[in-house]
């Protein structure tokens, strides 16, 4: 794929213009020519003179000779204006000049146009009115008695605008070109910015997220860009623009932000593992016990009914119960294991159950009791992303057999808990320009460790999953998690397609962080056809990581 560059993105002090520069003068070189100063705009490195439109951009005259320019015009046409006026007005006092006309209004006089040497009365004011050599305007209420008066305003007023005007000089000039420049240069930068792009140069993470940073990621990545991550196992991972804005930094809701997300999936990566049956907080000593699967649960193979089994060693505090009942196996033909620890995966011992409620009972698993887990998560894992291993895995740094850790009593590791986490194998100039936004995800309305269940939660993670929200599929129970993402506002189906990174061909289900809010343990997700699906937490399916640039 080829790489985008950033290339220049601040002005190049470049002095005098020298016609014969070398090297030639090149995007956003700056040079002072004749008075001003002028950029250099176009992509083709040339010594063009100034005067071209198509290479340079004039952007400041130097001292504001033009401005002073300008003002000195201002003053001459004021002085005009202060003469006119009262040479008419001193006319009128003396009664050497009488008014040549009448009009309604200083409109009708002004359309009409007549005379310029003459003056007129408007006869809704009842002043008269002179020719000041732009146009006719007022010079004063026609009373004899208050001509003088007039005058002497006038002249008050003119005379402060001419004197201003000469007075206008190039230190103060230079002050307001600097007042007027300033509030307009970080924006002037962040053009340049923009400039650099179109020239084709951005060559680092770094830059891109200046640009996002700046306000320029959409214009610079339109939804749709790809851009690629080396990765220690994946190779190159291709990352997708699916949105601007989207995700917001928790302590700066404006700042510009860049969601990406995967190309392709990582196929055979569980949601969450088999949860453990029952956490020991004591130890439990050899002998009999017994429990009961939920009431009226998956009936026709051995829900809500009562099993014993046999321990013949003891099972330290801290260690755990597992009951791995399978789809559509007969809970009488699963066995209880037994672990010294959450992590461990040699157990002490596998024994089988029968029917009965022989010995002491350990309780029912339905959730309510003190250390025994919910049936849905002994069977197929949970559905709550904060505590997934999924989201372990993707924002680990560490090594085989290091990343995974216990979030519940309950929780047990998955089948690639001996691969390296997923955040270890990037380069560091691609993870220092991701943040961590916060995002919100459902809870299922049957079961959660700690109790709360219903309504939503918020984590902050590098890397995440998407929401059915974010892809189009609309809300999880009523409950929006985040917002719908640019790319995927009035997608179809086959647009939410993904393929496998190692069989670039073979489309692939791929996990949703939305949990299925009727039961415990089963996870939305895409299907291969890209339509909304669900399925238990358990199962090797694929990951589609998602990550934010700029402002989180």
């Amino acid at each position: 794929m080829a790489t985008t560059n950033l290339g220049r993105v601040r002005f190049n002090m470049r002095g005098d213009f020298n016609p014969d520069a070398d090297p030639l003068y090149s995007l956003l070189d700056l040079v002072s020519d004749g008075g001003g100063s002028f950029v250099y705009i176009n992509d083709t490195p040339s010594n063009e003179p100034t005067s071209s439109a198509s290479h340079w951009q004039q952007i400041a005259s130097v001292g504001g000779q033009d401005i002073l320019d300008a003002a000195v015009a201002a003053r001459d046409a004021a002085q005009g204006y202060k003469d006119a006026a009262a040479n008419s007005a001193a006319q009128l006092a003396a009664g050497t000049a009488s008014p040549a006309g009448t009009y309604a209004d200083l409109t009708a006089l002004n359309t009409a146009n007549p005379d310029n040497s003459k003056i007129y009365i408007t006869l809704d004011d009842g002043n008269w009115c002179y020719h000041n050599g732009s146009e006719f305007v007022a010079g004063g209420v026609y009373q004899a008695a208050s001509v003088v008066g007039d005058i002497a305003s006038i002249n008050s007023q003119l005379a402060e605008k001419a004197d201003k005007a000469t007075t206008y000089t190039k230190t103060e000039v230079d002050s307001e070109i600097t007042d007027a420049i300033a509030p307009v240069t970080s924006q002037l930068a962040d053009i340049a910015h923009s400039v650099g792009i179109l020239s084709g140069d951005v060559s680092s993470w770094g830059a891109v997220q200046q640009l996002v940073q700046d306000g320029f990621g959409q214009a610079a990545f339109p939804v749709g860009t790809q851009f690629q991550a080396p990765h220690d196992v994946y190779n190159n991972v291709v990352w997708e623009v699916v949105a601007h804005n989207a995700e917001k930094n928790p302590n700066d809701s404006l700042a510009p932000t860049m969601t990406l997300l995967m190309r392709d999936v990582i196929y055979t990566r569980q949601f969450d593992a088999v949860n453990s049956l029952y956490y020991c907080a004591d130890e439990l000593p050899a002998g009999t016990y017994n429990f009961s699967l939920l009431a009226g649960y998956d009936v026709d193979y051995g829900g809500g009914k009562t099993y014993q089994f046999t321990l013949t060693d003891p099972v330290p505090a801290g260690g755990v119960l597992v009951f791995p009942w399978g789809y559509n196996v007969q809970a009488s033909a699963v066995k209880v294991s037994s672990y010294p620890t959450r992590v461990s995966t040699v157990a002490i011992e596998s024994v089988s159950v029968s029917e009965g409620s022989g010995g002491t009972s350990l309780g029912t698993a339905d959730g309510l009791t003190t250390n025994m887990n919910h049936t849905h998560r002994i069977r197929y894992g949970s559905n709550n992303w904060a505590e997934s291993a999924a989201r372990q895995w993707l924002n680990s740094n560490k090594a085989a057999n290091a990343w995974w850790e216990p979030q519940t009593i309950f929780d047990r590791p998955p089948a690639y808990a001996n691969a390296a986490g997923f955040l270890g194998g990037f380069d560091e100039d691609f993870l220092a320009v991701l943040g961590k936004p916060a995002i919100t995800t459902a809870r299922n309305t049957v079961f959660e460790i700690g109790g709360t269940t219903g309504g939503s939660y918020t984590t902050a993670d590098t890397f995440f999953l998407a929401s059915m929200k974010n892809v189009g599929f609309g809300q999880n129970n009523s409950l929006d998690e985040g917002v719908l993402w640019d790319a995927y506002d009035g997608a179809q189906n086959a647009d939410r397609i993904k393929y496998d990174i190692a069989s670039a061909a073979t489309a692939r289900l791929w996990w949703l962080r939305s949990p299925s809010p009727t039961i415990a343990n089963s996870v939305r997700l895409a299907n291969t056809d890209g339509s909304l699906n669900n399925n238990n937490a358990n199962n090797a399916l694929g990951l589609a990581a998602d990550c934010g640039i700029a402002g989180l």
